[in-house]
């Protein structure tokens, strides 16, 4: 059951908002942005208000569904100012939302009925709840120095391809088997079979899309059921890790390119991609999505996305999807 509430900005008067109940959706039918947040909590609400008044918003629709628990702000732009006012929402309310334990989504409204065909994920933190790269230097015994290495790397503040580098390095001698027995317990993100399972009942594809390795993504690949699977391939010699990579590295701008190239593969417009992820390197390729999702992410991620979800729960993107 959705309720529908239009609020209208008078400068100058007690109240500052008047608010109206709408019997009707289609009353709801606002030229400008979907902004979906959950919880919304009233210090949210005021939040907003006032940043709408500063960029000079005088009019939104709130619809609250009480299934979902999503509350959706319509907010009102004309067709010339709409993706300059994405962007200014985006600065000034979602940034401060980012810093918030809420869920939300910011939208075109034009495109927010559209379902996703293509889903690209990132697999370490987002798919599943571990680094793989940590749990392998673990088996080496260098655990804590290659876990520093990929902390600074995923919040920004190292390039990945050397990051990656240097920490496969500290791999040499690793027997291959030891390696590869840890892609026999990948510990799967809450709400991720939920999330397979909406995508292959509307036909839309998922890849995971990994600066990780081959052997890891693949398994997650074949038990998940999923359609694509990219990483790195780490050179093998005499049943051992060499500490090298081999062949171009899937770092952020590679993550880019192939959601680029899948989504021409399949015939897609920029609107029927999504992308989700939650580390720096993951950024490129949100901001080439329809909709890039920071999930569970870190604040430099959160604070650039669209969208976020701020627990490791993907049953909380579903609620997306089915909106």
């Amino acid at each position: 059951m959705s309720q529908f509430q239009e609020y209208l900005y008078q400068p100058g008067s007690e109240q500052g908002w008047q608010t109206s109940t709408l019997l009707d959706s289609r009353l709801a039918s606002v030229e400008g942005a979907s902004l979906r947040v959950w919880p919304l909590r009233q210090e949210h609400l005021v939040q907003i208000q006032k940043a709408l008044q500063t960029l000079g918003i005088e009019r939104f629709v709130l619809c609250t569904d009480s299934v979902s628990e999503i509350s959706e702000l319509i907010i009102e732009c004309s067709v010339d100012e709409r993706q300059q006012g994405l962007s200014k929402i985006r600065e000034m309310i979602v940034s401060e939302l980012s810093k918030m334990d809420v869920n939300f989504a910011l939208m075109d409204n034009a495109y927010r009925a559209i379902k996703p065909r293509l889903m690209v994920f990132d697999m370490d933190s987002t798919l599943i709840q571990m680094e793989c790269i940590d749990e392998i230097a673990r088996r080496c015994g260098c655990f804590e120095q290659v876990a520093e290495i990929t902390e600074r790397a995923m919040q920004g503040e190292l390039d990945f391809a050397q990051s990656l580098r240097a920490r496969v390095a500290l791999l040499n001698g690793l027997p291959e088997s030891e390696f590869l027995a840890l892609t026999h317990s990948l510990p799967v993100t809450k709400g991720v079979t939920e999330m397979v399972a909406w995508a292959k009942a509307h036909q839309c594809q998922v890849a995971v899309v990994s600066g990780g390795f081959i052997p890891f993504v693949e398994a997650l690949k074949n038990k998940l059921g999923l359609d694509y699977a990219f990483a790195n391939e780490l050179a093998v010699e005499q049943e051992k890790l060499t500490g090298e990579v081999v062949g171009e590295i899937v770092d952020g701008g590679r993550k880019r390119q192939i959601l680029m190239a899948l989504r021409e593969e399949l015939g897609l417009t920029e609107h029927e991609v999504w992308a989700v992820g939650d580390g720096a390197n993951d950024l490129p390729m949100l901001a080439e999505a329809g909709l890039g999702v920071a999930f569970d992410a870190k604040p430099k991620v959160r604070a650039a996305a669209y969208a976020g979800i701020h627990k490791a729960d993907m049953s909380e993107l579903v609620k997306l999807l089915v909106g």
